[in-house]
């Protein structure tokens, strides 16, 4: 099963750190993939979730094709992924509003909260949902390692003494 990170997130959201490419790169390094929100503007290449932060390059971005799952925050930046040079380096991408599925680049299906899921699903944030995940393709998390820990099944709800007690 593939276990991607929400935006870099291991343990919990962290806006102040989500889709910063040294984030990413630090929980790449960890063995996890990572979700990253990408915006085109202007000729370049940004990630960010509520809009562009930090800037990109097409090379970064070709650097981890392996490891990525690019959720395409604005019209020109899908544009650009399906217009990259050659398929074999180009990371996995989807575009969604305010859809319950969406078809990424690779035909895995991207399962929002709640919604059911199968062989081929990506399920983002099962946590939200108490999911049991071993018959999807994918999950998506902002608590990625807990997913670990748990042998993929949905972590008891969280709490902040769960998380003090983990850490000691």
């Amino acid at each position: 099963m593939r276990l991607i990170s929400h935006r870099g997130n291991l343990n919990g959201p962290n806006p102040e750190c989500e889709n910063h490419p040294n984030y990413i790169d630090y929980t790449l390094s960890l063995g996890y993939d990572v979700e990253v929100d990408l915006y085109f503007i202007g000729g370049s290449l940004f990630l960010g979730h509520d809009g562009p932060q930090y800037e990109i390059t097409e090379e970064w971005l070709k650097a981890r094709k392996d490891c990525l799952l690019v959720h395409c925050k604005n019209a020109n930046a899908l544009d650009y992924m399906v217009e990259l040079d050659a398929p074999e380096y180009v990371p996995e991408f989807f575009w969604h509003e305010n859809d319950q599925f969406a078809l990424t680049s690779r035909m895995a299906v991207v399962v929002y909260p709640g919604r059911q899921i199968g062989p081929n699903s990506i399920v983002m944030k099962p946590e939200l949902n108490n999911y049991t995940v071993g018959d999807c393709y994918a999950i998506c998390s902002d608590y990625i390692s807990k997913f670990k820990l748990c042998e993929y099944s949905s972590p008891e709800p969280l709490d902040s003494s769960a998380e003090t007690s983990e850490q000691n």
